[in-house]
């Protein structure tokens, strides 16, 4: 299983949404499903997931579907370019 099918699961099930919900722009408090604890189970969730360790300032900032992406290719996580 590759990374964004990781990430678009983790997501679809924190914030119980269908896949098609999920593009770059998403972002926390967007939609009612991803309040203050959707973000805490998300955080916990991308950590056990993606096998890292978040620091708050990277919860923080790990706003939108984008800025995730962003956060965990700095924690050397690789996103395959969809085609």
């Amino acid at each position: 299983m590759n990374n964004n099918t990781k990430l678009n699961q983790v997501l679809m099930q924190g914030l119980a949404i269908p896949e098609t919900m999920i593009d770059e722009s998403l972002s926390y408090q967007s939609i009612p499903e991803w309040d203050s604890m959707a973000h805490m189970y998300l955080m916990s969730e991308i950590e056990q997931t993606f096998g890292i360790s978040l620091d708050t300032t990277d919860m923080l900032e790990m706003t939108s579907v984008e800025n995730i992406r962003k956060k965990l290719a700095q924690h050397q996580v690789v996103f395959e370019q969809e085609a």
